[in-house]
């Protein structure tokens, strides 16, 4: 299910704002950022609930996957309620807002010894500005180190292609991963 937004001449930065970003950003204010912590409500008590009514799903296996805003949205929504996904997929995560916010939030998660009994894919564009580019190889990192119980975890860095162009490859390269215990993958028949 892709979730996007009804109207016409919409400023998309601005509505991702809003919505993905955990904390109110700088220089754009508390009112046009940081309500992930409403829209992560409205997900798990209203578009979960309807979609699970409406179509044939397994609540089981649900996935939630985002790109840059969305990847930073996928990740703060792992560590604030992990069991409602069982795999998430964070595509050039914007893990650099507000001077790498999310790997504080990550900081608490683990003080908290939690278990994190999820399939996570994250990834990053080879060709990224370094700077936004960091914040994933920061988080990837702190990732491996931290060997949380019950955590499958892949990185890639998409070699060759910049913020945009790397998403194609990511979400196929991460959806084949999130469910390859569903559905693993075989070679060609001999």
């Amino acid at each position: 299910v892709g979730l996007g937004y009804a109207g016409e001449n919409l400023d998309y930065n601005e509505l991702r704002l809003w919505e993905l970003t955990p904390v109110p950003v700088r220089g754009v204010g508390a009112k046009a950022s940081g309500h992930a912590p409403d829209f992560l409500k409205t997900l798990a008590t209203e578009i979960i609930p309807f979609v699970e009514r409406a179509y044939r799903t397994d609540p089981a296996h649900r996935v939630l996957a985002g790109s840059s805003l969305g990847g930073l949205f996928t990740l703060y929504t792992m560590y604030t309620q992990p069991e409602l996904f069982s795999a998430y997929l964070a595509a050039a995560p914007a893990v650099v807002v507000e001077n790498d916010w999310l790997l504080g939030y990550e900081e608490g998660f683990a003080k908290a010894k939690r278990a994190l009994p999820v399939r996570l894919f994250v990834s990053g564009g080879g060709n990224e500005s370094p700077g936004f580019l960091s914040g994933t190889l920061r988080l990837n990192e702190r990732i491996k180190a931290r060997q949380y119980p019950g955590l499958a975890y892949e990185f890639r860095i998409i070699e060759g292609e910049r913020h945009s162009g790397m998403q194609f490859e990511s979400y196929t390269r991460g959806l084949r991963f999130v469910f390859a215990p569903l559905a693993p993958e075989s070679g060609p028949s001999p």
